[in-house]
């Protein structure tokens, strides 16, 4: 994870412009993973608990670790306001793991893989999970994916403000999974039609690491203002039509 803990401090109150993942996502991984309200889940990196609170009913405790505090503060306001009980978070950074945590059933990381060292996790991942237990990876939708006249606007306005590209290739988390000491793992894409409105790309970006407040700093509302701009511009309605593909990326400790 980062290493300064209030880096996604600011970006906190725009976590919510991120779309949940897919239904159909969560409950292919409690039926791929017999989840029967047994065993502990941990969520590394649960930001504001978009991935734990959805898991938290089929586990008899859950645990959702992030360095951010404000993450975790809203999580908790999350997790009072639907009443969703034996979730515990702590501030805590995936390089500080095993941090006497004990064994998992199962261990999340949604959007949060790819900030740690990815074959060092992987292998701490597979010491704290029981046996038969799961590694399991989800990696969200994002609106540059697309190809479209305005996720090309999207792209070039990022670039223009921070002078770095979006959607380049990296190599596969997959990949450092299956070097692990898990050796496999199983992938599924989960695909659904969604309408941005310009508000909400806008605050999708400042959700990010890239776009974060902490980072445009006092580019944040020129850049809003340009981004919005520029979109309205290429689709007049402001409706912005996507297709989300979510992947999920399981593994089990065998």
């Amino acid at each position: 994870m980062a290493d300064d803990s209030d880096d996604f401090a600011a970006a906190t109150e725009f976590y919510f412009h991120r779309p949940p993942y897919p239904d159909e996502a969560i409950e292919w991984i409690a039926q791929r993973l017999a989840l029967d309200g047994r065993g502990r889940l941990l969520d590394v990196g649960c930001g504001t608990g978009h991935v734990c609170l959805r898991l938290a009913q089929h586990f008899a405790a859950t645990i959702g670790i992030d360095p951010s505090r404000p993450m975790l503060n809203e999580a908790e306001a999350i997790a009072a306001r639907r009443g969703i009980q034996r979730v515990t978070f702590q501030q805590l950074k995936a390089e500080n793991l095993p941090a006497d945590l004990g064994s998992f059933r199962v261990i999340t990381f949604g959007a949060s893989f790819h900030r740690t060292d990815r074959q060092h996790t992987a292998d701490i991942a597979h010491a704290m999970l029981e046996t038969g237990g799961a590694l399991a990876l989800l990696f969200p939708a994002s609106p540059w994916r697309s190809e479209v006249a305005w996720a090309r606007e999207l792209k070039q306005v990022v670039r223009d403000y921070t002078g770095k590209g979006v959607g380049e290739p990296f190599e596969p988390s997959q990949t450092f999974v299956r070097r692990s000491r898990f050796g496999d793992c199983q992938e599924r894409d989960f695909r659904q039609e969604h309408v941005w409105t310009a508000t909400a790309l806008a605050g999708w970006m400042k959700s990010t690491s890239l776009c974060a407040p902490l980072f445009l700093a006092q580019k944040m509302e020129e850049f809003e203002r340009a981004l919005i701009s520029r979109l309205m511009r290429v689709q007049s309605d402001g409706l912005f039509h996507d297709v989300l593909e979510t992947s999920v990326v399981i593994a089990i400790k065998k």
